[in-house]
């Protein structure tokens, strides 16, 4: 694998975020994952707002967020269906 230096980095180089867009900081991993499709559905209960609320995009709950998390395979398209289904 070729080193951060390879790459054209510097070991000591910071990666600013862009807090001023950012509504929601993603941390990898099943766990993570798991803990923003309970937050979302069950504590924020926001499928009650969903339909009204899916193309805001403004903050962390105008939609579900949960792309982050499929797209690097830490939760499954499948788990969050079966959760939306017992909110029915």
């Amino acid at each position: 694998m070729p080193s951060y230096e390879e790459f054209g980095f510097r070991k000591n180089d910071v990666i600013e975020k862009d807090y001023d867009r950012q509504c929601l900081d993603f941390v990898g991993g099943e766990k993570a994952g798991l803990k923003r499709l309970n937050d979302y559905l069950w504590d924020y209960k926001g499928m009650k707002d969903y339909k009204r609320l899916r193309n805001g995009f403004l903050g962390s709950n105008f939609s579900s967020k949960f792309s982050p998390w499929m797209a690097n395979g830490c939760v499954s398209p499948r788990k969050i269906y079966f959760e939306v289904k017992k909110w029915e």
